[in-house]
This record gives structure tokens, sequence and C-alpha cells, in this order.
């Protein structure tokens, strides 16, 4: 069922586009720095966030910092071209990857054809860096760093008992969509 539903979202991938009403969302909720950065997603990684984001907002969720980490989480995944084949062998091979710790750790030079599988794999810590350069507020960048750590191992972490629960529900909302 899982591989079902992978294929779909490969296939929706391929056509994915911002409508206008997306794009009005986006620029209500980020600054022009954050938007910049948002711009260099692509637009599948750009419509994944807004449903994201759409997701937290339908549940009525308020918290500013959560609603622009939604849309920020995958922005680190813009350091380089990610094709539907890296994506596609990203979510067959992961376990084989994330059992080697230095397939994911070693970074490689920009024009590797490894560079994509170094993008996926360290997307929340390249995407709080990039944020964090940009000036965004620290609760975001940090909420994009963790977004794919679970948020009952997070012990000491600043505004832990915020972070947690924020991250459950960013978590939630970005399995969902």
């Amino acid at each position: 069922m899982r591989a079902v539903y992978r294929i779909r979202q490969g296939l929706a991938n391929l056509t994915a586009r911002m409508n206008p009403d997306d794009w009005d969302l986006v620029s209500h909720r980020l600054s022009p720095a954050e938007r910049l950065i948002f711009g260099r997603m692509q637009p599948a990684d750009q419509l994944h966030s807004v449903r994201v984001l759409r997701w937290l907002l339908a549940e009525g969720t308020t918290d500013e910092s959560l609603l622009k980490a939604a849309l920020l989480h995958d922005v680190g995944k813009s350091r380089c071209h990610i094709g539907i084949v890296h994506r596609t062998l990203a979510v067959l091979l992961g376990p084989l990857f994330w059992c080697f710790p230095p397939l994911v750790s070693c970074r490689p030079s920009e024009s590797r054809w490894w560079m994509p599988f170094y993008v996926i794999a360290n997307h929340p810590r390249l995407g709080a860096s990039m944020l964090a350069q940009a000036g965004c507020e620290e609760r975001v960048w940090r909420l994009v760093e963790l977004h794919e750590q679970p948020p009952n191992l997070l012990r000491d972490v600043p505004d832990g008992q915020w972070v947690r629960q924020a991250l459950a529900r960013l978590r939630r909302a970005d399995s969902h969509n």
C-alpha cells in the first residue's frame, strides 16, 4: 500500500505547480528573505510545504513559528537538483543508506553524483543553516533542523516543551502530506 502511495506521489511531483492562492498564502506568512529561500525549492517541494501548512491551519494551529516552519521545513533540499530517480532511490534504498552513516555524512563536491543523496539525508541541518544565515527566527529554523527527529528523543534543546509539541504537530502534518 505504501509503495502505491509513493508511486502516485512521484508521478504527481512531475507536474506539481503552485497556483496563485498557494503563492498568496506563502507571501502572507513569510518575510521577503524567507520567500526568496522558499522560491529556490523545486515546485513539488513547494506544493508539499503548502499542503503541510494547510493541514496545520485546518487543525486550528495559530502558532506563527510552527506555520512558517511548515512552509520552510524542506528548504535544505534546494541545495541541489534532486531528480525523481534520486528521490525514488532514496525511498527504496533509504534503510541501506541510514545503516551506513559514512554514506550520508561524507560531504561530496557539488558536482558529484552523490550530492542529491547527501542533501536528502542532511536537508534538515542544511535548511536550518540557510534560514539562520538569512536572519530567520530561531524557533523556526530550530524546527526545520529537528523536523525528522522523534520529539520524545529530544532532551536538552532550548524551549524544550514547546519544541517537542510543535515538532510532533509538524511531523504529523508532514507525514500526511
